[in-house]
């Protein structure tokens, strides 16, 4: 890939990933073609300072933790006030840290999931119609309305099949 555009990445999300990450971030970049960086730009990354407003106001009921999708610890703050503000407030500290880490899992997400569509249309026993229905679920997946989960399974009962 251009080193033009996987600095134009880093520039424009390095505030979305730790430090740390950057340079595996950049490694898996230089892998990609153009059509997969389209993908993987295209991601829904979270803001961490805007994550850290929405635990600062509404991080006593869970809404924090459901935007990350941890739906487990938001349904327990929302039913027990953040554990009685305990776990807000230690929310308040690490929530940047966690939407980071949130951030880098979808990006690797994407990158795999680009790699396996890859996979699946060069393979001949995978027929087109295959791809296309991955694909599908792959954007209703980034569009929030099907969990990972669900697009776990989807995806592999069209491979299985």
């Amino acid at each position: 890939m251009d080193q033009q555009k996987i600095q134009l990445f880093l520039v424009s999300n390095q505030k979305n990933f730790e430090a740390a990450q950057l340079p595996i971030i950049t490694e898996k970049l230089e892998q990609l073609d153009d059509e997969k960086y389209m993908i993987v730009s295209a991601a829904n990354y979270k803001e961490p300072t805007t994550m850290l407003l929405i635990s600062l106001f509404l991080g006593g009921l869970g809404v924090d933790r459901f935007v990350l999708g941890d739906t487990g610890m938001g349904v327990l703050k929302l039913l027990t006030g953040g554990c009685f503000g305990i776990l807000t407030i230690i929310d308040w500290f690490t929530i940047a840290s966690k939407t980071k880490q949130y951030n880098f899992n979808i990006f690797m997400n994407s990158i795999n999931d680009t790699q396996m569509l890859t996979t699946a249309s060069n393979n001949s026993s995978i027929n087109s119609n295959t791809v296309a229905e991955i694909k599908k679920y792959k954007e209703l997946l980034d569009s929030g309305i099907i969990t990972q989960e669900e697009f776990d399974s989807k995806k592999s009962k069209l491979l299985n099949s």
